[in-house]
């Protein structure tokens, strides 16, 4: 960002808007049909704006249900009915797919394609989505990616500056919170609890590993004890040392200069790019576009997060065009309810976590992984992700 460079709102708004038409109308050009998928998020929903408003030849869209069931145990918000409404505004059509438990027996397929670990249960849905694509002769598909990162999009933007500013004095508060704290509440509220353990957990820990805490479900102590021998491994430090670069710039500028490293480069656009590429599609990106990359790079902080406004920006650019709901709907992330799924035994972990396959992988600590599985399945901890990851 250049300090010198003073806009209103208004100009950086116009400014914006001009830049993200510019890069959609360069992703469209095709000379073979092209899809999008539609998440019912204010990213996907905002390119399918445009397509309308540059009456793009995209006719198809592409989205995944989660059952009420699993929504409510997972805490997921209502994905399907904002990708109807914005389907239903542009008349695209809305293919859906409905998320279910057999989808995890993919992994054994997909990680050939993969040639990788991943832990990113998303993968699953762009394979899927993408699958289903192909089979309706579709050859490239639009995506939402990259403005959560550019823009400051995720919660964490949020939370950081709060846990950041918190004396490591009320970490003794924390942990008494925590324990009289349920992990997991029937209904609407399951998301709030869980994310509200989330915090207390931070709180506990010392500020230095509070905000590399909401980049990782694990700590680098708990990835150790994972492992069945460590050695001299040091988890995490790489992301640790990012965390504290560019030197000098805010604490919002460091976590999406960190985000964009991560969170999009090392993991959303590769899984991406290797699902979509194994059905035989082309994903693009239009929020990557250059010279809009080069312009949400200059865009002033406050115009990124605002309050408890997360892609402010974007928020202004989709004011009037968007329904209201859509754009100012709570942020929802692209996944599977792998909670609901392990709650009701849906999907088996024993294959994975069997002690004597452990033993002779030679890789994890059958003792610690054993304990990580009886305390998720009591509901002391929420610890699907580490569990799915690894």
């Amino acid at each position: 960002p250049d300090p010198g460079e003073m806009r209103s709102d208004a100009d950086w708004t116009a400014a914006f808007s001009e830049a993200f038409s510019t890069a959609v109308g360069r992703q469209i050009i095709a000379d073979v049909p092209v899809g999008l998928m539609l998440s019912g998020g204010l990213d996907s929903s905002a390119v399918a704006h445009e397509l309308h408003m540059q009456r793009a030849d995209v006719r198809e869209a592409f989205t995944i249900s989660v059952s009420s069931r699993d929504r409510s145990l997972d805490g997921q918000a209502d994905d399907l009915t904002f990708a109807r409404q914005v389907a239903d505004k542009y008349g695209i059509r809305l293919n859906v797919i409905e998320a279910k438990p057999e989808f995890v027996n993919d992994i054994d397929r997909m990680i050939r394609f993969f040639e990788d670990g991943y832990s990113d249960p998303a993968a699953i849905n762009t394979y899927l989505i993408s699958e289903a694509a192909r089979d309706m002769g579709i050859k490239v598909l639009l995506t939402g990616q990259g403005a959560d990162e550019f823009l400051c999009g995720y919660r964490r933007y949020l939370a950081a500056p709060a846990l950041m500013r918190l004396p490591e004095a009320v970490a003794p508060l924390a942990r008494a919170l925590k324990t009289v704290m349920p992990v997991r509440v029937p209904g609407r509220f399951n998301s709030v609890a869980r994310r509200a353990n989330r915090v207390l957990s931070l709180a506990c820990q010392p500020k230095a590993d509070r905000l590399l805490g909401l980049f990782t479900w694990a700590s680098p102590q708990t990835v150790r004890t994972m492992l069945a021998d460590p050695g001299t491994m040091q988890p995490l430090e790489d992301l640790a040392c990012t965390l504290k670069r560019p030197e000098g710039a805010s604490l919002i500028d460091r976590m999406s200069h960190t985000d964009i490293r991560y969170d999009l480069l090392a993991l959303n656009l590769t899984y991406c790019d290797r699902m979509s590429m194994a059905a035989g599609i082309e994903a693009r990106v239009p929020f990557l576009d250059f010279d809009l990359v080069r312009l949400m790079s200059r865009i002033p902080e406050s115009m990124k997060l605002r309050g408890r406004e997360t892609k402010f920006v974007l928020r202004q650019a989709m004011t009037g065009k968007l329904p209201h709901e859509v754009i100012y709907r709570e942020k929802s992330g692209f996944s599977l309810p792998l909670r609901a799924w392990l709650i009701n035994g849906d999907i088996g972990l024993e294959q994975y976590f069997d002690p004597k396959f452990l033993r002779r992988q030679g890789l994890f600590d059958p003792e610690y992984w054993s304990s990580m599985i009886t305390a998720f399945r009591s509901g002391r901890e929420d610890n699907v992700y580490p569990v799915f990851s690894f």
